[in-house]
């Protein structure tokens, strides 16, 4: 009797420890302790400056935690390690930033490009680079210049209004709810043929591209052959002259 008495007496003080700890750590300081964490590892094949331990990350242009370590990676990155070749590990003692998960009608950042507008819509980063999406409105009897992709593919679904299309030797008219598929390495050109304006949805796989759009109308001089050969685009105006005649169009920016 008295071993057991002893026996959940020492069970008692155990039990009244535990619980006593647990709140010491709760009321000095658990808080951080219970954070969700969040690790995470990059690897870079370029130079990186500025890039300190301890030095803030961002998600979105928002700080989510901190650089943790900086190391050189081997050759399962790569063909061997470089002073270039970094790996970046990071902490975040915060929750995980918030997705946008929709894009309203009329938000998006836009461009112009003389005659057909570009209003992003899903960037690259949100999908992993796997694909990007715009929309493009387009004025009345425009052509954009016809091109081959070297990179990308890209799908065009009307929305809006009625587009001609020309990808390869193949000609069509199509209206709202129609596909348009451009494949890369096949030229391609589309154009708006009704009287009213005319809206696109246009996906690019993978993405990238659609940032040729931003550098195209931002640059106060733009050379478009320099800029062209940054993204895989070549331009011809083959089709051009019996295009813009049959359909009364005007190339983009005329």
């Amino acid at each position: 009797m008295n071993a057991q008495t002893h026996y959940s007496k020492s069970s008692v003080l155990i039990l009244s420890a535990v619980v006593t700890a647990v709140i010491a750590i709760v009321v000095l300081g658990g808080g951080k302790w219970f954070k969700k964490v969040i690790f995470w590892e990059s690897h870079l094949d370029e130079s990186v400056y500025g890039l300190a331990i301890g030095g803030p990350t961002k998600y979105g242009g928002m700080q989510v935690g901190r650089v943790e370590a900086i190391d050189v990676v081997g050759d399962e990155y790569g063909s061997g390690p470089s002073k270039d070749d970094l790996g970046k590990r990071g902490r975040s003692e915060v929750d995980a930033p918030t997705i946008t998960i929709v894009v309203k009608p009329g938000e998006g950042h836009s461009v112009s490009l003389g005659g057909m507008g570009v209003v992003f819509k899903v960037p690259g980063t949100a999908t992993g680079g796997a694909f990007a999406v715009v929309e493009h409105p387009i004025e009345p009897g425009r052509l954009v210049p016809p091109h081959v992709h070297l990179r990308e593919d890209e799908y065009s679904y009307v929305l809006e209004g009625t587009i001609g299309a020309r990808v390869g030797d193949k000609e069509v008219m199509v209206g709202p709810g129609s596909y348009v598929i451009k494949p890369r390495g096949v030229m391609h050109t589309f154009w708006n043929a009704g009287p009213g304006p005319a809206r696109v949805l246009e996906v690019i796989a993978p993405a990238g591209f659609e940032k040729y759009f931003v550098e195209l109308a931002e640059a106060k001089e733009p050379n478009p052959q320099v800029l062209a050969a940054k993204y895989g685009v070549t331009y011809s105006d083959d089709w051009v002259a019996d295009l813009t005649s049959r359909y009364n169009l005007k190339l983009l920016g005329q």
